[in-house]
């Protein structure tokens, strides 16, 4: 399966990718830091950074995932999780 998975790398998804990966699944990582790219690259993922407030990122990001796991973070902007799920 193609699966997109948000929080980047953290205590969540970390482990979450490498057992996605490990079970043969192209996985793409969110993450709004260009400093972790090699990290998600190391990890058997495709990084992909931007913005969870970027609506045509989003867009592109989720673009042929068969899954989408979502780790959002509280943001500080006028987006909720409602209108995440209108994209």
């Amino acid at each position: 399966m193609k699966i997109t998975v948000t929080g980047s790398i953290g205590n969540v998804s970390r482990p979450l990718i490498k057992t996605l990966v490990a079970s043969g699944h192209l996985v793409k990582v969110i993450s709004s830091s260009p400093d972790r790219a090699l990290e998600i690259s190391a990890l058997g993922a495709t990084p992909l950074i931007g913005a969870l407030e970027d609506e045509a990122f989003v867009l592109k990001a989720f673009q042929g995932s068969d899954a989408v796991y979502l780790m959002i973070p509280l943001i500080s902007t006028p987006l909720t999780i409602t209108s995440l799920f209108k994209l």
